[in-house]
């Protein structure tokens, strides 16, 4: 309705408003209504003052009754400061007073402020007070007032919207930050508004006057409610103790927050609101009656007010008034607020009283006061400048001596900012800031330019960021870092300054003390004032902490204590956290130690001029109250480093640490009752190491004490840097007693387990460090700390750095401690902060501790004392430290190291170990880290110190072994070094034009720079070479394969430089053989990881300007490998001749490994090793080659001669590019071919490679793809088949290595025949001549190469490639088969078989016309024939056979031309080829070919060439044993039956009837039995041949006895027994043989064949004794089973059959024919050439001696795969053992013989002992028990012999317990004598007959030993040798033989003993005695020696050879 009739028309409006507004009394009543109502009055009276005309009656009438209406008399029903109704009454009061300004103020205005009381003089108290009518009376006077002086009537209402006016409860946000709001226009023109007062100059009277009674009133109400109700009553009510002061106190509550001011509830919100109002509007309306200070006063309390719409208030009021010119006195009073309020409510910290919002308003308000009052000084300044330029009067005088007041406060101001940065709170630095910014604007604004601390900490945040890293944490160090990198460097200290970050805030305070210690230097006048008010802050503060330092707070105060205590401090303590308190504290003192400059306590204060003093903030405290001097400040705080609180202990810890030098001796001797209370406990502690029940506990507090004192020593002792300190004896002489007390203290046992002391430790490793930088700036540091107590410092801090060699023991007692400390922490949640806390503790331990030591290395490691005694450091012990050091990753620890390094090295310089060994670990260093920590120390000594120079070579090498380094800064560090350290030598190799290079972050850039730095160093430093090289290689084995190549780089041009020479014995110069051995060493460790940086190398030598590098190193290799006889050296050895051929010189490297492959360079030659130069002491490194490639232990090494070593190396050569001559390929196939076999795996498979490479290279290569010819695929498969190791193309060692007795083929392996076709095959494309080339080069080799296996082969491969024979051929042929023909050497033997094999394939190949034309083939052969061996007798008949095939042998012509070329030399008489073959008969291996062969040639007519017509005889006794067999066959044998008529025939040819009938008759199977044709045969060959040949029929036949064949010695001894008695045994030339005739016959006795060798004996009756009988006798006992000891004694003994073999097989006198044969085959050689050739080849082919291949095999055993050539002859263990017993007859024989004779029985011991493990004394045995018996039963009842008994009755039997079958061999030793024995049908004569006897004597020569038995027996012990006559009997009888003489062992050196004859009854009975005693002797002798073989029992039980 109001709305619709105020747009009425004006009569309608006039007549019906008031009627519509007088009755809405009852809505105003309502509350719900009351808000719509007055806004309906509000419009209406608008309408109707501002839009109707009435007179002025009328309208007061009508407002009057409004007034009425609303504002009740009395009743305050319908006023409230709710925002709905206070809003429509203010512009109710606004619309009347703009126009009735006398009715509102008189009615309206003043009756709601109750102006009444006011006004009438009396005192008002908050009681009459009324909060809501006041409050909307100010508001709507100061609308009104607004509304005047814009002269504008007030708008219609349509809304009602609060303005800035009516906000009483509006809060404006609090920012985080200094920087003020951005606020929109709107609010600046109000804030504009609210800053100046109400102008009135356009006011009417009744305004002005209104206006003026409203200030007073205003300022009235303002101070009554600020009495009650403001910012301080408030406060002082909230923290009072006491029951609050106000009237309405109980109903009061400041617990809730200053935003519950709204609550209606709240009966002190309408007084709040009135003093909000009343705050506001001071601004405007300033009452003249209110001091201004005081006002300022209490605005300022009031923005701390509790409610913050009255703090905004008085905040906004305070501003207001500043900008009305008042800015320096509110600005002035506000800091004296804030200083005054901290004194009490702690408000500049975090956890102020007052809250942290408190603190960013209050200092935000304080930033916004000095920026009025800034603008206010510029508008001054500016307007003085203007006025001075019109007019220079009085007028500006003022204005000058005003601003030169401000100057005073502007240090002030700094002073204020300063204190504000040494708060705790970020936020209060952060305002810190933004106050000292401002500090600058005042000079400018003042035209001043003074250096202020803004500059400080903006300009030089290097100088205040320069502190200790070592103090910092990673976290720190690194933001430390990041800052100052950064583009905008000078706000990294704001930045840190006013961070919330953890690490900020604490890199902030390690750097504040520098900030204040230059802030004092450059602005000292800011620092002063801010000194006082901190000592002054420091004294009000000392209660305070000590009370926090006992751990106890307010409430725990006692009334009493209450009292005495101020209210500030203990509201402070009661509300403050402890730690923020502490804290400010710490900082106050840091300031204070900074600052202070009093050492003593003073009247006067420091530092402060009149101004100062003048101007200086008025705090609440006063001057009595500071603290002035150092002395009053150390007093106060030392006494708290005992307290328990550890923040309280750090805090004065850091403060003490912080002060000035001037302060030094002050803080120490303040320090000293402190110090004497630690050592009396220290002695107190020491003196009782024992506690006991009664003596005191530990005291902690001492403990705390003595660890916080020496933190504070060690923290001020870089003050001892100074020279005014360091020359203080007594600052000097504190420091080192304290330190030393200490260590004593630290070294107690007791101490040194208690983990408590870790702090200690720490500090003390700290205090000592600095300590000794400083001593040694003294004159005479060994004064204050000597050897001694440096030693023990670093021994004692060698525990705790974490790194000693002890570490250890060390650790177990570090765990012992921490468990400890953990027993007794009993909360487990404490536990883990503990352990952390105890980690941490031992960290900083060991950093502190490594620091420490690192400083104690600088000095000497070794002094010698006035009394001679020698002092030092144990060195290795130091170097082990660094290096472990070293090892880890921490940057810090290595800095540390580095440090210890230098100082080492530097002041020790005498001992170049140390700065050679840190060149050293450049090299080895086992990270990278550790070698850029060593490479950077070597630099800095090199480059600093010109007197500490190592040898030049040695940095050259470690500079540029470094330029090739990933990192770019130790690349130029090293160049900068080489540069440097050449400067000094006066050289110049311009390195500075690669430094660009050398920093490349690319890799081939700086490795490219890297070479030619070395390049460019080699052509100026040329002669250091060999050093050089030296220096590389000593560390290149021990280096990771990415650093060898960084070496190898460097290496590379000097090795180019480098010329290898010869000593004068032919070897290497010592700096040679240092370069090759030690490349040859890298060469092993590194050729598979570097092999083109190896290849590199090796060629860099060989490709230099020294052409003879590549002979040198090839001749080092060669001797090397052959020296060293190990494989791997020739693995080696092939990789370096593989990189000399890829020189310009790798052709003439093939050509020189070719002409080493020859026959004589095949033999293993024993090489010793070469001396190794001895001229090495000033070379660095010589490589050990036996540590190189150590050789296998317990295998011997398998030795290379030089022309296997050579092949091997010229395998991997045959490839391409390199190329072969193709008249070496005959070579190379000979050589391969040679060794494909080789027992070697290495030669062997090298051997087949090269055949490989060969076809790969000459033949594959050559092939087009399009040609069939030759077969490519066929080719390939060859070398598949030869990689796979087919059997076709292998063979073994040992296969048909001529020992195969096959006669069908050529007596090769087959698949060497296969291999070989191939391979001419293969080759014969590109070499056509290769069969013919290829076999004269095998025979040459075949006959001239000294390995027997070699030469065999050669001669195998020629058989194989055989094409062609010329002269000179087969004289080379004749002349090897001429000195190892007959040979008992087996090598001899297997090559000489080779020979023959080669002979007799000749003869094969030959044409009959050809073969007639070498008659040396015949006449070799015939000499063959004669051989002493089996298997060259073989091959020899195989050679006669083939001979016989081709040549017609009864062709006159062929018998002439053979004839005549018969040797002019040959020995002995040429009877027939058929002769020599009779021997092939005794053999089971040669009876079948011989047999055949004697057939073949019995064919031939008779001739000198084949024999006579005996050759018939000889032909059919040779077949009469398989004849006879035939008759037990029962099968008919063709062969018999064609031998037998062939034969018959050439009987019948001789005219021989009776023989050709009997054999005809034979061959017809005409004899039934064998006896008849037997008898018809024998008896042919008696009338044909007998008695002509009766002799040679009869040693024929026994010959033939040999053959083991059984049926052969069957039949042999069946025809014996028919044709002996044929014969007549009396002739001499039968008898003249004694025994050696029927040896074969003897020998049968002790086999199955007794009986029948007993029936022949019956038909030899007797034969007369010989003096070789001993010696056959002896032969006769040996046979197969003698070894060739045995065999070599009898070879020259004539002899009638030798000594058969296994096979029957036996030659006499074998030397003999041995000889013969050699001597006949060279006769041979003699005619296959003319005399000059002869000549020539005399001397071109001497004897060669054959060479084991194997005998230095590199296999243990070879036994179990391959036999040794020795071990397939005889040689066995017992040869051995025989030919030691050899050297023992050698030295026995030497004695002589009357020695012999006196000491016979010791020569009989020795003799036997002889035999002990020999077989002569085994088959000795095996005759004397089983052979004799059976013989001597045969003779008894053999009636046949009785002429041979005549002495048996003298023969005493043994007793029944003897063994009977005992034959005594030795029975055949008689005197040599010629008498025919007594045929069977003569009277026998007695050998013992007197006549007999002396005929004997008389007939016996002198000396009765032959010549060829003297020297091989000793004087026998026979009866001559005591006087006994000998029997007189001379014949040979069987007597003889079976005696059992007593002298049976008589003789066992010999073998056997002589018998001299009959023991029966020729004796008389003392001779008998003498020969029992004589025997017993010698069977005692026999019985001790243990090496004796065992007697028979039955000599032992009758020793008598004849008992009666």
């Amino acid at each position: 309705m109001s709305v619709i009739l105020c747009v009425a028309p004006l009569d309608l409006f006039t007549t019906q408003w008031l009627q519509l507004v007088l009755p809405l009394q009852a809505r105003l009543k309502e509350r719900t209504t009351r808000a719509t109502t007055l806004k309906a009055i509000c419009r209406l009276v608008w309408r109707y003052l501002y839009r109707t005309t009435e007179t002025s009656n009328v309208t007061a009438k009508k407002l009057d009754d409004i007034i009425k209406l609303v504002f009740q008399p009395g009743k305050r029903s319908y006023l409230s400061t709710d925002e709905s109704i206070a809003e429509p009454l203010i512009q109710l009061i606004r619309i009347i007073g703009y126009k009735h300004q006398d009715l509102c103020f008189r009615t309206i205005i003043f009756p709601l402020m109750n102006a009444e009381s006011f006004l009438s003089g009396r005192e008002l108290k908050v009681d009459n007070l009324e909060p809501e009518r006041m409050v909307i009376g100010i508001r709507a006077f100061l609308a009104i007032m607004a509304d005047l002086e814009k002269a504008e009537p007030p708008p219609f209402p349509v809304t009602f919207e609060s303005d800035v006016f009516n906000e009483p409860s509006t809060t404006t946000p609090v920012p985080l930050s200094p920087r003020p709001l951005p606020h929109n226009n709107k609010s600046s023109n109000r804030e504009e508004r609210l800053s100046r007062p109400v102008i009135t100059s356009g006011f009417g009277d009744v305004a002005k006057e209104s206006y003026v009674k409203f200030c007073k009133i205003l300022g009235e109400i303002t101070i009554i409610c600020d009495n009650t109700f403001g910012g301080q009553a408030v406060l002082d009510e909230k923290f009072a103790s006491q029951t609050p002061k106000t009237p309405m106190a109980d109903a009061f509550s400041f617990s809730r927050s200053r935003d519950d001011h709204t609550n209606a509830i709240d009966p002190r919100q309408g007084f709040y609101d009135l003093l909000h109002v009343a705050v506001r509007a001071l601004p405007r309306c300033l009452s003249p009656h209110i001091p201004f200070n005081s006002l300022v006063n209490l605005l300022c309390t009031g923005t701390a007010h509790v409610q913050s719409h009255v703090a905004t208030s008085s905040a906004q009021s305070l501003k207001s008034i500043a900008r009305q010119s008042h800015a320096q006195q509110v600005t002035i009073g506000f800091a004296r607020f804030i200083f005054n309020f901290d004194d009490r409510y702690s408000t500049m910290s975090d956890g102020g009283m007052l809250g942290p919002g408190h603190i960013e308003s209050t200092l935000r308000l304080y930033v916004e006061l000095l920026q009025i009052w800034i603008e206010d000084l510029k508008q001054k300044t500016k307007k003085a400048a203007f006025d001075l330029a019109e007019d220079s009067n009085s007028g500006n005088r003022g204005a000058q001596l005003d601003l030169s007041g401000v100057w005073a406060h502007v240090d002030e101001i700094e002073s204020h900012g300063l204190f504000f940065l040494c708060s705790p709170s970020r936020r209060v630095r952060s305002f810190a800031v933004t106050v000292l910014r401002l500090v600058t604007e005042f000079d400018t604004a003042l035209g001043k330019d003074s250096t202020r601390i803004i500059r400080i900490l903006q300009g030089s945040p290097q100088r205040v960021m320069d502190v200790n890293d070592e103090k910092l944490s990673v976290a720190e160090r690194s933001r430390l870092q990041r800052g100052m990198r950064k583009s905008n460097v000078h706000s990294t200290l704001v930045e840190l300054c006013s961070s919330d970050v953890a690490y900020d805030s604490t890199l902030w305070f390690k750097v504040f003390p520098n900030l204040i210690r230059i802030s004092s230097e450059t602005c000292p006048f800011a620092v002063a004032l801010t000194r006082d008010i901190v000592c002054a802050r420091l004294s009000q503060m000392h209660k305070a902490v000590g009370a926090l330092a006992e751990g106890t707070r307010s409430h725990q105060y006692s009334a009493f204590e209450a009292a005495f205590v101020p209210s500030r401090t203990v509201g402070r303590l009661t509300t403050t956290p402890p730690e923020v308190v502490i804290e400010q504290w710490k900082l106050h003192l840091i300031f204070a130690c900074t600052t202070l400059t009093n050492t003593r306590t003073q009247h006067t204060a420091a530092a402060q001029d009149s101004q100062h003093t003048r101007k200086s903030s008025k705090s609440s405290q006063h001057n009595g109250d500071k603290i002035e001097s150092a002395g009053e400040l150390f007093s106060k705080v030392m006494p708290l480093l005992q307290v328990t609180n550890a923040s309280i202990r750090d805090a004065i810890v850091v403060g003490l640490g912080s002060i000035n030098r001037n302060l030094y001796r002050t803080l120490l001797e303040s320090m000293q009752p402190s110090v004497a209370i630690c050592n009396d406990e220290a002695k107190m502690r020491l003196g009782r190491h024992q506690r006991t029940a009664s003596s005191p506990r530990r005291s902690h507090r001492t403990d705390h004490l003595r660890t916080e004192v020496t933190h504070i020593y060690k923290l001020t002792s870089h003050l001892l840097h100074t020279r005014e300190t360091y020359n203080d004896d007594w600052i000097l002489n504190n420091l080192i007693t304290y330190t030393k007390d200490l260590r004593l203290f630290l070294n107690d046992a007791e101490v040194q387990n208690e983990w408590g002391f870790q702090k200690l430790r720490t500090h003390y490793c700290g205090l000592v460090e600095t300590l000794y930088e400083g001593v040694k700036k003294t004159k005479d540091p060994l004064r204050w700390m000597p050897f001694q107590s440096r030693k023990a410092a670093f021994a004692l801090m060698e525990d705790w750095c974490g790194y000693s060699p002890n570490q250890n023991q060390i650790r177990q007692r570090e765990d012992s401690m921490r468990r400890s400390v953990l027993d007794r922490e009993h909360d487990m949640g404490n536990k883990g902060i503990v352990t952390a806390s105890m980690e941490i503790e031992k960290r900083d331990l060991r950093t502190a501790a490594l620091s420490s030591m690192a400083a104690l290395c600088g000095g000497p490691v070794s002094i010698t004392t006035e009394s001679k005694v020698n002092l030092q450091f144990d060195v290795r012990r130091m170097l082990s430290w660094i290096d472990t050091i070293f090892d880890t990753v921490s940057d810090k620890t290595h800095a540390i190291g580095r440090r210890a390094l230098k100082n080492l090295i530097t002041h020790n310089r005498e001992h170049a170990y140390l700065l050679g060994r840190s060149i050293e670990m450049c090299y080895i260093a086992k990270s990278p880290k550790a070698l850029a920590s060593y490479f950077e120390v070597v630099t800095q000594i090199l480059t600093e110190c010109d007197d500490h120079m190592p040898p030049f070579w040695r940095v050259l090498c470690a500079g540029l072994y470094t330029l090739g380094n990933d990192s770019s800064e130790i690349r130029m560090k090293s160049v900068r070094l080489l540069r440097v350290l050449e400067e000094r030598l006066r050289k110049s190799s311009k390195l500075q034009d690669l430094d660009i290079s050398v920093s490349d972050k690319t890799t081939a850039v700086y490795k490219a720079a890297q070479f030619e730095v070395s390049l460019r160093l080699t052509k100026q430093h040329a002669e250091m070479a060999f050093h050089v090289f030296s220096e590389f290689s000593t560390y290149f084995k021990i280096l990771q394969p990415d650093h060898q190549r960084n070496m190898v780089a460097a290496m590379l041009p000097w090795i180019q430089t480098i010329e290898l020479q010869l000593d004068p014995n032919g070897g290497p110069t010592a700096t040679s053989y240092m370069l090759l051995v030690n490349l040859f060493e890298i060469t092993v460790r590194c050729s598979t990881a570097l092999h083109n940086e190896i290849l590199a190398l090796w060629q860099a030598l060989a490709t230099g300007p020294h052409a003879g590098n590549v002979q040198l190193v090839l001749d080092f290799i060669i001797n090397l490998c052959l020296e060293k006889k190990e494989q791997n050296f020739v693995d080696y050895a092939k990789q370096i001749v593989v990189f000399l051929s890829g020189t310009p010189a790798g052709l003439k490297v093939v050509d020189f490994l070719l002409l080493q492959i020859n026959p004589k360079a095949m033999v293993v030659e024993k090489r010793e090793t070469a001396p190794v130069p001895q001229d090495f002491v000033s070379l660095p490194y010589l490589a050990d080659l036996s540590q190189v490639l150590p050789i296998g232990s317990g295998n011997k090494p398998a030795g290379l001669s030089l022309g296997q070593l050579c092949l091997i190396l010229l395998v991997d050569l045959v490839v391409s590019p390199n190329k072969l001559p193709p008249a070496k390929v005959p070579l190379l196939l000979q050589v391969v071919l040679v060794l494909w076999d080789h027992y070697t795996p290495l030669v062997q498979d090298q051997a087949r490679e090269m055949l490989v490479h060969l076809i790969h290279e000459l033949v594959i290569s050559q092939i087009d793809d399009r040609t069939t010819d030759p077969d490519k695929q066929a080719i390939e498969d060859l070398i598949d088949s030869i990689r796979r190791h087919e059997s076709k193309v292998v063979w073994s060692y040992d296969d048909n290595n001529g020992e195969a007795d096959n006669d069908n083929d050529i007596r090769v392996p087959q698949a060497m025949s296969f291999i070989t076709e191939e391979v001419v095959k293969v080759f014969a494309h590109i070499h056509p001549s290769l069969r013919e080339d290829w076999g004269k080069m095998t025979l040459t080799w075949a006959t001239s190469c000294a390995v027997r296996h070699i030469a065999c082969r050669s001669f195998q491969i020629f058989r194989c490639v055989l094409t062609t024979l010329d002269p000179q051929m087969l004289a080379d042929m004749l002349a090897r088969l001429s000195n190892t023909i007959a040979d008992d050497n087996n090598d001899y033997l297997t090559f000489s078989m080779e020979i023959l094999t080669t002979i007799k394939t000749i003869i094969e190949a030959l044409e009959p016309v050809d073969l007639i034309k070498y008659p040396q083939l015949f006449w070799t052969t015939a000499a063959c024939l004669d051989t002493i061996f089996e298997r060259e007798f073989m091959e020899s008949l195989s050679m006669l056979e083939r001979l016989l095939d081709k040549l017609d042998l009864s062709d006159p012509a062929v018998i002439k031309l053979l004839i005549g070329s018969q040797p002019p030399k040959w020995e002995g008489t040429f009877e027939g080829l058929q002769s020599p073959v009779y021997k092939g008969l005794r053999s089971r291996v040669c009876l079948d070919r011989s047999v055949h062969v004697l057939d073949r040639l019995t064919a031939l007519p008779s001739s000198e060439l084949v024999g006579n017509d005996s050759r018939l005889l000889f032909a059919v006794l040779a077949n009469l044993p398989r004849y006879l067999r035939f008759f037990e066959q029962g099968t008919v044998d063709p062969s018999c039956i064609s031998s037998a008529e062939l034969l018959a025939g050439v009987a019948e040819g001789q005219g021989h009837d009776d023989l050709a009938r009997a054999l005809q008759g034979f061959a017809t199977t005409r004899y039934r039995a064998d006896k008849e044709f037997l008898s018809q045969t024998v008896f042919g060959l008696r009338s044909a041949f007998f008695p002509e040949f009766e002799y040679k029929c009869l040693t024929f036949l026994m010959g033939l006895l040999t053959n083991p064949l059984p049926w052969f010695r069957t039949k042999t001894m069946q025809l014996l027994c028919v044709i002996a008695p044929e014969i007549d045994m009396r002739k001499p030339e039968i008898t003249s043989h004694g025994s050696d005739l029927i040896s074969p016959l003897l020998r049968l006795l002790q086999t199955e064949y007794c009986s029948q060798a007993l029936e022949v004996l019956d038909n030899i009756m007797t034969m007369s004794g010989t003096p070789m009988d001993n010696k056959h006798l002896r032969m006769s006992m040996a046979g197969a089973h003698s070894n060739r000891a045995t065999r070599k004694e009898y070879e020259s003994t004539k002899c009638l059959y030798g000594i058969p073999e296994e096979t029957g097989w036996s030659i006499p006198m074998p030397a003999v024919y041995s000889r013969m044969t050699r001597s006949n085959v060279h006769a041979v050689f003699y005619t296959c050439a003319s005399t000059e050739a002869t000549g020539v080849e005399e001397a071109a082919t001497p004897e060669i001696e054959f060479h084991e291949e194997y005998q230095y095999s590199y296999f243990p055993d070879r036994t179990a795969t391959m036999m040794s050539d020795d071990a397939r002859g005889d040689g066995n263990m017992g040869e051995l053992v025989m030919k030691l017993d050899s050297l023992d007859d050698f030295f026995e024989d030497s004695v002589s013989e009357e020695t012999l004779t006196r000491q016979n029985s010791h020569a009989l011991a020795a003799q036997a002992a002889r035999y002990a493990n020999g077989t002569g004394g085994v088959r000795e045995d095996l005759y004397d028990q089983q052979t004799l018996p059976i013989l001597h039963k045969s003779l008894q009842h053999n009636t046949s012999v009785t002429s041979f008994q005549t002495n048996f009755g003298d023969l005493k039997l043994p007793p029944a317990s003897r063994d009977p079958e005992v034959m005594t061999p030795t029975a055949f030793n008689l005197p040599a004598t010629t008498t025919t024995l007594a045929r069977p049908g003569l009277p026998p004569r007695s050998l013992t007959s007197p006549g007999q006897r002396d005929q004997y004597q008389a007939s016996q020569p002198p000396d009765l030993l032959s010549g060829d038995e003297g020297g091989d027996e000793p004087l026998s012990d026979d009866d001559s040798s005591i006087g006994r006559s000998a029997p007189s009997d001379k014949s040979f009888s069987l007597e003889n033989i079976i005696r059992p003489g007593h002298g049976l062992r008589s003789n066992l050196r010999s073998g056997m003993r002589r018998l001299t004859g009959g023991g029966g009854g020729g004796g008389g009975p003392d001779v008998r005695e003498k020969e029992k005693l004589r025997d017993a002797v010698r069977a005692q002798l026999l019985q001790k020696n243990p090496r004796v073989p065992k007697v028979p029992d039955v000599y032992l039980q009758n020793p008598k050879s004849a008992d009666p």
